[in-house]
């Protein structure tokens, strides 16, 4: 019994031993976190953050050609409590359906034809979707950048109906 008893014992020891032998810990690379803690650069004022840029009724009349649109209807995103410790520049992009080089309307029933919805920079130059505004500068506390939209006739023809579009935009501080 007691020679059973050894060879059971010397077998578990045989047995762990193998299990822990087939392991290696060995130290192949670090992995090193760095960052920093900043102030905040701004808040996207409430007031701007959704928002709707009321066109009214436009006249179908007023459009006479591919590319020929609205006058230039403005609408602000105003930053607020901006620190200019860490970032003194912003820029803007706007994202939604592109139609051409526009903003595509909204699909809904008695949607306008003919027409699409185009983003300016603050001096009034084309702003395309998907692509940092011009750059602005920031100064502490508020600041608000004046970007401006109109309709723009982006076929033959045009119908009237509802002429409504949406986009998203992003803020990045530099």
């Amino acid at each position: 019994m007691k020679k059973k008893f050894e060879r059971v014992a010397q077998s578990a020891i045989a047995i762990a031993a193998l299990c822990v032998s087939g392991y290696g810990f060995a130290f192949d690379g670090t992995v090193n976190f760095k960052g920093s803690v900043v102030d905040s650069a701004c808040s996207v004022s409430v007031a701007t953050q959704n928002q709707n840029v009321e066109f009214g009724a436009v006249a179908k009349s007023g459009f006479t050609g591919v590319n020929t649109g609205t006058a230039m209807k403005k609408f602000p995103i105003t930053l607020e409590n901006c620190s200019i410790v860490t970032y003194k520049k912003v820029t803007v992009r706007f994202d939604g359906v592109q139609d051409g080089d526009y903003l595509k309307l909204t699909e809904e029933a008695d949607k306008a034809t003919g027409v699409a919805v185009q983003l300016l920079n603050p001096d009034g130059t084309p702003l395309a979707l998907g692509y940092d505004s011009a750059v602005s500068t920031l100064v502490a506390g508020t600041n608000t950048i004046n970007y401006a939209a109109r309709y723009v006739q982006n076929a033959a023809a045009v119908t009237v109906g509802f002429a409504n579009a949406q986009a998203q935009f992003t803020v990045t501080y530099q």
